[in-house]
């Protein structure tokens, strides 16, 4: 699926600000050209990528309707995933 919108708003803007991250750089993410993305738990989805600034992020979303999401959270990729991800890429 591809995505078109994100919802924001104050409460999931203040929730990934606490991971020092911010609305922009998750839509980097999302919008770089070719995002890791997979099924997460109860419905949600994560996406792993990296941002126009060079940092690699961990997305967790949630679908809200064609081509819109809701950010839950977003994190830097710890080592583990970050390799995974690079090997993924190669």
């Amino acid at each position: 699926m591809e995505i078109m919108e994100f919802q924001w708003d104050d409460n999931n803007i203040a929730h990934i600000a606490r991971h020092s991250i911010s609305p922009d750089e998750v839509e980097d993410v999302a919008f770089d050209d070719d995002p890791w993305i997979r099924k997460g738990k109860s419905g949600t989805r994560y996406m792993l990528g990296y941002t126009i600034g060079g940092r690699y992020l961990f997305v967790v979303y949630a679908l809200k309707g064609k081509g819109t999401v809701r950010v839950i959270t977003a994190m830097d990729m710890d080592d583990k995933i970050k390799r995974l991800y690079k090997k993924r890429s190669k």
